[in-house]
């Protein structure tokens, strides 16, 4: 009860430990997950200062007038920087000197970043004097803005964020439908939540979809997506995902039947144009010129708008209607942290109308959070594995999920040979072993963990059991298992993300048939063994 130095502070501290003492509820979501993001943000801030830089130089690129910094740790994002950001350099060695000139990110390579600073700093760096420099890193604080914001947006969706089994209507017939997928029709599991999705047979509750990686999570959310656009004409759709990575998948993949102008995939100023793959730069805000970012009438023309999780921060912005919206589908759902989520909920759909259909495995890589309070208090939880632990989705007293508002996906239909190493992380390495589509042996230990035993292997046969032959297996597991345990010995240093020598040997001695003491008989086919996967346990990274 000492904390602080004023009655103020005091006071504060007593109001922190009460929200703690509370937990998370409706009557305080908004002020619950603003002290966790506060939290959060004072630890980002304390760990950035890990990647600060002493005594570099900076050079100046005369056709551009940008000021060049090589920044060690970039390609591996240690320390994230984004176009935008702002850095902050002063002289090295200038005793009392207080003096920082602000620069602003215009461009990110692999292993520089090119800065926009005033005409004095310019003029110092273009000097003949030999000036080295001190560079602290920023981050910006959009993301957070916009995590709070919607936080306090989404104070009015408890049927959303706290739904209860009264919200479920009652059992009624599913829905038909013609499926644009084939892999969907013949997938009874993917099949029932496709037409669950446009029944709206979860009511005004989320609708989720889990299973591990190869069960086709994303094929299923797509699907429904489609239905939803073809069924019903009146519907506006908000397809998001944690990384623009999984956003331009949804693209692609509802691209082969959503028609350009009926589709828009809009991105932040701040990704890299040419990181965008060609086929979504038809559908997005990338012109020849750069990003645009079209006004809330020209956006509502679209049926599908396909954004990140921060990215729609801007829709909220552009201050839509109240009801536009009345679909959202999240993919990869378990990435992301509950608030990150709310972005797309708060301000788009409505309190008594909308539908959020949610993806994701909470049993993979969740949110990466940096402070151990806020993680300890539920920000490292996302909002699906919130809501899949208890009811109306999940009855502990039987162990069943309520398939009127949860499918679980158990077939896995793609197969491969999977290398680990760092035996000292095996066991946290065990949770990646069905994320190579895999044999029956790779998918029995976290099925049986995670899964309650539930998974399928679907794969072809020739597929699953191409490995088994492997030269580079034990005598216990060749044409048992095809997995192989390799210890290596090795550093990771400060500003590296992986252990590059480990990799290079692991997959040297398993490709040189060094471990059966023999000429390779996958070198001598030609090297027709498909889906080799090197997986490596490693710490989550800092940024």
């Amino acid at each position: 009860e000492r904390c602080g130095t004023s009655d103020r502070e005091r006071e504060e501290f007593r109001k922190c430990k009460e929200i703690l003492k509370k937990g998370l509820n409706m009557e305080n979501y908004a002020e619950f997950w603003n002290f966790m993001l506060h939290c959060e943000r004072y630890q980002e801030e304390k760990d950035v200062r890990y990647f600060d830089l002493h005594g570099v130089p900076i050079r100046l690129e005369r056709n551009s007038g940008l000021c060049v910094l090589e920044v060690p740790g970039l390609a591996e994002s240690r320390p994230s920087v984004l176009k935008g950001d702002r850095l902050y350099a002063k002289e090295s060695g200038v005793i009392g000197s207080t003096v920082e000139y602000e620069g602003v990110v215009h461009f990110v390579g692999e292993k520089t970043v090119s800065l926009g600073f005033s005409d004095k700093m310019v003029a110092k760096v273009s000097s003949q004097r030999a000036v080295s420099w001190d560079v602290r890193f920023d981050f910006s604080p959009y993301t957070y803005f916009n995590m709070h914001r919607a936080v306090q947006m989404s104070s009015n969706l408890h049927k959303i964020l706290f739904p209860a089994t009264s919200y479920l209507p009652a059992a009624a017939p599913l829905r038909p439908v013609e499926c644009f997928d084939n892999r969907v029709a013949n997938n009874p599991e993917q099949l029932a939540a496709v037409q669950a999705i446009v029944s709206q047979v979860s009511g005004p509750a989320p609708y989720l979809v889990f299973g591990p990686p190869g069960t086709g999570k994303t094929v299923t959310l797509v699907e429904a997506i489609k239905q939803v656009w073809h069924l019903e004409p009146g519907a506006h759709i908000l397809a998001a995902a944690p990384s623009n990575t999984a956003a331009d998948l949804l693209t692609i993949r509802l691209s082969k039947h959503v028609p350009r102008e009926e589709m828009y995939r809009l991105m932040a100023h701040s990704r890299q144009q040419d990181c965008v793959p060609d086929s979504v730069r038809v559908f997005s805000n990338l012109t020849p010129s750069g990003y645009v970012f079209p006004n809330q009438e020209t956006l509502s023309q679209y049926r599908i708008i396909v954004t990140t999780l921060v990215t729609a921060g801007k829709l909220v912005s552009a201050q839509f209607p109240a009801g536009h919206f009345t679909h959202v589908f999240i993919d990869e759902a378990g990435q992301a942290t509950e608030p990150e989520t709310c972005i797309a909920l708060g301000g788009v759909l409505g309190p008594e109308c909308g539908q959020l259909v949610m993806a994701g495995d909470p049993h993979q890589l969740g949110p990466i959070v940096r402070s151990s309070l806020a993680a300890a208090h539920g920000l490292a939880r996302s909002l699906l594995e919130r809501l899949m632990s208890a009811a109306p989705y999940y009855d502990p007293d039987t162990g069943k999920f309520d398939e009127r508002c949860v499918k679980k996906l158990v077939r896995n239909f793609r197969c491969g040979i999977l290398v680990l190493y760092r035996i000292s992380m095996i066991l946290s390495s065990i949770l990646a072993l069905s994320m190579f589509r895999s044999h029956t042996a790779l998918l029995e230990l976290p099925g049986r963990m995670f899964y309650a035993g539930q998974l399928v292997t679907c794969a072809e046969a020739a597929l699953v059991n191409c490995g088994l032959q492997f030269p580079g297996l034990t005598e216990a597991a060749l044409g048992n298992t095809p997995l192989i345990v390799h210890g290596v010995t090795g550093q990771v240093s400060r500003r590296q993300l992986y252990n590059c020598i480990a990799t290079s040997e692991l997959i040297c001695n398993a490709f040189s048939g060094h471990a059966r003491g023999g000429q390779s008989k996958f070198l001598q086919s030609g090297g027709n063994f498909p889906r080799v996967g090197v997986h490596e346990a490693v710490d989550r990274p800092r940024n």
